[in-house]
């Protein structure tokens, strides 16, 4: 991957992909468009970007809603960040699988070890003897993890996980599964986040024992995709980036005066977990507005009303003072 990436995108270019740049863009598309002070929406990774926005430019902060928070101080880790996402989605599988069992919508069991061993015996199923669709296409284990990981984000598309798995488990892959197939490896935000993950991190030195013992630990953490030994592990693109940033070491050591940000999060965000909101929030002394729901990002995409008017009102009232307050 990373000779795909010199030889396609070019080295001037990849020693300056990172969130410290984008940070520093942002502040400069903030001057083109002629604003004393940024007003911004910031979704999910883009939620890192606008927390450090507002540390390095505390005086030209406005207002800045941030929905799918990234946690800074857990962003240092990448390995702990990942363990934690792991953890987030084997939360949401379960509840996913409770859903799929009351609705009748796939052979899931409600209890959430049993529904967890029925995905893996999916996964090894699939691992030994691989489907394929009308066009001759291979679908294995990795295509489910996939898209089981894009759809189980927003509890809208539960239904279409739930298709897939029923007809995968009956050895079945129809048109709309292999379109679901399509679109989960449409998404190209996977390798750009993963190239600016490696960017953002500092020069460590780990030894393979530890490496692999941190792997072995995230893929624990999603227990429902665990679903056979697994190699050793070898290194990764991270390991072999050379060109780093450490964007956090760059970070002021205390939090500068600042406008009130708003905090927004569902809580049971599979990808960032509520609790990135609450303890984001609470750096930077400002409330948290929290969805009782399943999904990762919603702000001013008309999902809840609810929602959507206390952003609304925030960006025009960005000065009136707030306290957290939840959505249902």
């Amino acid at each position: 991957m990373l000779k795909a990436c010199i030889a396609n995108t070019g080295v001037e270019v990849l020693k300056h992909i990172g969130t410290d740049e984008a940070v520093s863009d942002v502040d400069r598309i903030r001057q083109a468009l002629g604003d004393s002070k940024l007003t911004a929406v910031a979704y999910s990774y883009g939620t890192q970007v606008a927390a450090l926005y507002a540390e390095r430019f505390p005086s030209t902060v406005r207002a800045i809603v941030l929905d799918g928070v990234v946690d800074l101080e857990e962003a240092k880790d990448d390995a702990t960040m990942q363990r934690n996402q792991a953890r987030g989605y084997q939360n949401t599988f379960e509840r996913f699988a409770v859903w799929c069992a009351e609705t009748g919508s796939c052979p899931l069991s409600s209890d959430k070890m049993l529904a967890t061993q029925q995905y893996r015996n999916l996964l090894s199923q699939l691992h030994s003897q691989p489907l394929y669709d009308a066009e001759g296409r291979q679908i294995t284990a990795n295509d489910l993890i996939s898209l089981t990981t894009s759809l189980l984000l927003w509890r809208s598309s539960w239904p279409s996980l739930a298709t897939a798995v029923r007809q995968l488990s009956a050895g079945i892959v129809s048109k709309e599964v292999s379109g679901l197939l399509d679109y989960s490896a449409s998404f190209g935000d996977t390798d750009a986040l993963s190239v600016i993950s490696c960017a953002d991190q500092s020069v460590r030195e780990f030894r393979q024992s530890e490496i692999r013992r941190q792997r072995q630990l995230i893929r624990e953490a999603f227990a429902a995709t665990n679903y056979q030994p697994q190699e050793p592990a070898s290194l990764d693109l991270c390991d072999l980036w050379p060109w780093k940033n450490n964007v956090h070491a760059k970070r002021p050591a205390h939090i500068p005066h600042l406008p009130q940000l708003l905090f927004v999060a569902q809580q049971h965000d599979p990808t960032t977990p509520w609790h990135n909101a609450r303890t984001m929030a609470t750096l930077f002394s400002s409330p948290l507005l929290t969805l009782e729901g399943d999904g990762h990002t919603l702000v001013l995409s008309g999902a809840n009303l609810c929602v959507d008017k206390t952003v609304v009102d925030y960006l025009i009232n960005p000065d009136k003072k707030r306290n957290d307050s939840v959505c249902r």
